[in-house]
């Protein structure tokens, strides 16, 4: 990638824009493009501004990045800031009597009530005017040269990047690793205003709907939307909205470093719901299959079942427990070299308190005492020591995995005997696979065994000792 050429440039609309372009002023930006247009190239040149994140200013003011020699314009009238978190542009109104605007085939444009900001990107606000009474004195598109991966690696580039005078061609640099998929946590308050996205891609569906990559294009913030369809028939649109309720209100009210992170729902009167939630470089399945685990199996495996029990007993302090522990709903994310695992899609979930409990989780995965049987966490260490076994790489699993189904009975038969071929990786947890709950471990007396306590969120007081302990 040719670090010196634009991320994306602006092509004058109309005339006045094009005297922005052969302002003497703004020569050092300009760029002619392979059609011929000549146009004001962004991002590839360090802008005046104290900002390391704006990459270009507009206005009357001479240290404007763009100088715009006209009164129609402000003099601090519109900037393009980067997130350096998630690696979008975004356009921002810095005029007083809010001047400028965005428009084009999709268009988030800006609100009332909120901040005077929106993410600019391919495909979406694709073109900005400003100045004069209907905002459209000046007018741009905005050309791209670079996609988001363009943007990541631009970004790289210009971390670490200072400045030597005014303005100066962006020079070479180390850069720290900045992973474009995994979204900051944004805590959306009940009442707050709809939230706007864009999609980016698709991340799954299923029968309950579909799972998108988005960005938040008031902040940038990239998110995991899950979008739901409800039901034509009025008795089973309300059996299906009180489940995903259940769901948005269990996320909402808690937090935890291995619980993937709530952001919001909304849409709840309309056809399609949609749950909002951080995002994540994928989940142990992906991360498992895809080949690019950079570490041991052993050590793989003590880690998620360290992050994945924490996550259980703090959800057992709370009364919940989540039905529907398994790989593909184990998430992971990096930070710098190190893997954090965090449990998510909470469709299934429960409390402990509830007394009928359909069946939703994945079959091979779920405990054998549940059918008719009391609902505790419990059931959730079962799970997690199943994924522990899929984990193991047992052939003879992850043919019960991949074939028929069978009887919660008979899998429980075969999860034992393939126990017995992996007594070196499960030999230690093997308290997590007492067919009968009562004998079963809890999560904090194997966080105690395992790893003396650390992460605990139940009082180690009230923690009994595993059977055969002192």
């Amino acid at each position: 990638m040719d670090n010196h050429l634009p991320l994306f440039s602006l092509e004058p609309q109309n005339e006045r824009a094009q005297e922005v372009v052969l302002s003497e002023r703004n020569k050092y930006l300009v760029h002619k493009d392979p059609d011929g247009t000549l146009v004001l190239g962004i991002g590839h040149v360090l802008s005046k501004s104290e900002s390391r994140a704006t990459l270009a200013t507009l206005g009357r003011h001479e240290r404007s990045d763009i100088v715009v020699e006209s009164t129609a314009a402000a003099e601090h009238q519109c900037s393009f800031e980067f997130n350096w978190e998630t690696n979008f542009i975004l356009f921002f109104d810095r005029s007083r009597a809010e001047t400028s605007q965005v428009y084009g085939p999709e268009c988030h444009p800006f609100l009332p009530h909120r901040d005077r900001k929106v993410v600019v990107h391919p495909g979406l606000n694709e073109f900005i005017s400003f100045g004069g009474h209907n905002r459209d004195f000046i007018q741009f598109r905005l050309r791209w040269y670079q996609d988001r991966a363009g943007a990541l690696e631009r970004a790289r580039y210009l971390r670490h990047v200072s400045l030597a005078g005014d303005t100066q061609l962006v020079v070479d640099s180390d850069s720290e690793s900045i992973s474009p998929r995994v979204s900051p946590f944004r805590d959306i308050e009940p009442g707050q205003q709809q939230i706007r996205w864009h999609k980016l891609g698709d991340l799954g569906s299923g029968a309950f709907g579909h799972v998108y990559e988005a960005v938040n294009t008031d902040d940038g913030t990239v998110m995991a939307i899950k979008t739901m369809k409800q039901p034509e028939d009025p008795q089973a649109r309300e059996k299906w909205k009180k489940r995903w309720l259940r769901e948005a209100k269990i996320l909402s009210g808690v937090r935890h470093l291995h619980i993937v992170e709530y952001i919001g729902s909304q849409c709840w009167d309309g056809e399609v719901m949609e749950i909002f939630m951080a995002l994540k470089e994928g989940t142990l399945q992906s991360l498992v299959m895809g080949g690019g685990v950079r570490i041991s199996r052993d050590e793989l495996g003590d880690i998620v079942l360290n992050h994945i029990l924490q996550a259980i007993d703090f959800l057992a302090t709370n009364f919940i427990v989540h039905l529907d522990i398994k790989p593909d709903n184990i998430l992971y994310s990096m930070l710098g070299d190190r893997y954090l695992f965090q449990l998510g899609d909470f469709g299934a979930c429960h409390h402990e308190a509830a007394e009928l409990v359909p069946l939703m989780g994945a079959k091979v995965y779920m405990a054998p005492d549940l059918p008719g049987g009391r609902l505790t966490h419990k059931a959730d260490v079962w799970s997690l020591y199943v994924t522990m076994l899929w984990l193991s790489g047992n052939a003879q699993f992850r043919s019960l995995c991949a074939g028929p189904r069978k009887s919660l009975k008979r899998i429980s038969e075969i999860i034992s005997e393939c126990t017995l071929n992996e007594e070196p990786f499960l030999g230690r947890i093997r308290e997590m696979a007492e067919v009968n709950p009562n004998e079963r471990a809890s999560a904090a007396q194997m966080l105690v065994k395992c790893y003396g306590g650390v992460g605990l969120s139940t009082p180690r007081h009230r923690i009994p000792p595993l059977s055969g302990q002192p």
